[in-house]
């Protein structure tokens, strides 16, 4: 009996561990001033009771702009959208190219991780400097809400 209990113990253990470096892996990598890595991050506000995102990104957490932020990246940059703290968004829904024929953003953003609420892009090879292009951010809020943005993403010189 003894055997058999101490047994369990060792596989529950091996199990509680297995499972906690599992979930560690959940973590977005940390942006780079290489522009390898941007994080966008969004944020719920209300303009004359209409709602908008407040954004910024890694490349300068301090510049917040209104619906309109032009983030830059280069070919291969991988790109994580992912909720503020204190967002008052519940949940970024959806993340997919304006223009169908755009040369940055060409398909849709996927989910990264079950559990969490990020989206990840990376940015096709051959990229043109100064080319632009805008993109649809759709967002639920805690109140249930949706609404959809079209922000930029430019090709670094």
């Amino acid at each position: 009996m003894k055997k058999i209990l101490t047994l369990l113990t060792g596989i529950v253990l091996l199990i509680a561990i297995l499972i906690a470096g599992a979930c560690s892996s959940d973590k977005v990598p940390q942006a780079r001033d290489d522009l390898s890595i941007v994080k966008i991050y969004v944020k719920a506000t209300k303009i004359n009771d209409e709602n908008h995102l407040l954004m910024y990104d890694s490349n300068n957490y301090k510049i917040r702009v209104v619906d309109d932020l032009v983030t830059d990246v280069k070919d291969n940059t991988q790109v994580f959208w992912m909720l503020a703290d204190s967002s008052g968004l519940k949940k970024i829904m959806k993340i997919r190219p304006k223009d169908p024929v755009g040369n940055i953003i060409t398909k849709k953003a996927t989910g990264i991780w079950l559990f969490n609420n990020y989206k990840k892009y990376i940015v096709p090879d051959k990229q043109t400097p100064d080319d632009k292009d805008r993109y649809y951010i759709k967002v639920k809020d805690m109140n249930g809400e949706k609404w959809e943005i079209d922000p930029y993403l430019r090709i670094r010189r």
